[in-house]
Parts: C-alpha cells; structure tokens; sequence
C-alpha cells in the first residue's frame, strides 16, 4: 500500500487483442479493500463491549452520500479522484466499522432479506457496477433516472453473476478443496 502510494497509483492501461483494460480501477480502491481484509480479519476476535454497541451507529450510513462529488463538503481541485482522497478513505473505514463492528447483530436495517441479498451479491455488485453506471451516463436521462436505473442494472446483473458463475464456481473449488483433503486423508 506505502509503495502504491509512492508511485502515485500508477495508471496501468492498454489493450490485448483490442480490449481495453486500466489495472489503475483496481488499484486506486485497494486502500478500501484492505481496509475491509483488516476489519473481516478482526472480525471474530475483536470483542467490543455491549455498551457500546447501539442501533444508533446505522447512522453511520448517512456519511456515504456525503462522499459523493455533487455533495462533498471537502473542496478539492479534482473531484474525478475521489477514491484517492484520505479523507473518503477514513470516512468509508469509519462507517464499515460502525456497521460491523458497533451496530448490534439484530438490527431491523441490517438483519432483513433484503440486506441479506444484498450481502450476498456484494462481490459482483462490487465488480460490475462501474461498468454499468458509465453505459448509463451515456443515456440522456435525469440524474434521478441514471441512478434509478444504475441500481436496478448493477443489482440485477450482480445477481446473475451471483447466481450463475460467482456460486457455481465457489462449489467447484469446495468440492475440489474437499477431493483433495479426502485423498490426503486416506492415502
């Protein structure tokens, strides 16, 4: 992370057989996923306190809107590299650990089928919402409109990846993970 850093996040881009790719997408949200490896890491360990954890840390969530670049308090010169800033880096870590760590278990916000789904989908909602919220601002639509429909396409398509390659692949390599213990096991 200190060496990204260092180097500014280079921006890595071409295209192999003319598909473009730019590494520097993945590299530029690799503080955010750190900071999620951390957190999942001390997540079972880390006991915080009853008294601390209260149904009012869901507030936390009213942060994230703020970290959008139409409404940000913070005044940069660059509001393309929102990602890069330190101060949507602690605003993202604060509100996850909030969510994670202080919010009780049982709450009506979080423990619900909905939020299930969406917990279950994250990953490929984490994938592929990019890709669909740039075809979207293609369209002459509302802003209302292109978010709107930014969700339901990014839900949607997430979910199909979920469903048909995310899940089907996770057996796979479970079941691979368990020939391999069987045959260590036996022989």
């Amino acid at each position: 992370m200190i060496l990204l850093f260092l180097s500014s996040f280079p921006r890595i881009s071409g295209d192999i057989n003319g598909v473009p790719y730019n590494v520097f997408n993945v590299l530029r949200t690799l503080p955010f996923f750190f900071i999620g490896v951390v957190f999942g890491m001390q997540y079972r360990s880390f006991k915080v306190p009853e008294y601390l954890r209260k149904h009012g840390f869901i507030l936390a969530l009213l942060l994230i809107p703020l970290m959008y670049p139409e409404f940000t308090p913070v005044s940069t010169g660059d509001k393309s590299r929102m990602w890069l800033s330190y101060e949507v880096l602690l605003v993202m870590s604060t509100v996850f650990f909030c969510v994670v760590f202080l919010v009780p278990d049982n709450n009506i916000f979080l423990a619900n089928k909905f939020a299930d789904f969406i917990g279950k989908i994250s990953y490929s909602l984490y994938l592929l919402h990019m890709p669909i919220i740039a075809q979207v601002n293609l369209l002459e639509l509302s802003n209302g409109m292109k978010l709107l429909l930014s969700f339901t396409l990014s839900v949607l398509v997430a979910y199909l990846s979920y469903r048909y390659f995310e899940r089907p692949f996770a057996r796979l390599i479970r079941s691979i993970g368990r020939n391999k213990s069987s045959h260590s096991l036996g022989g």
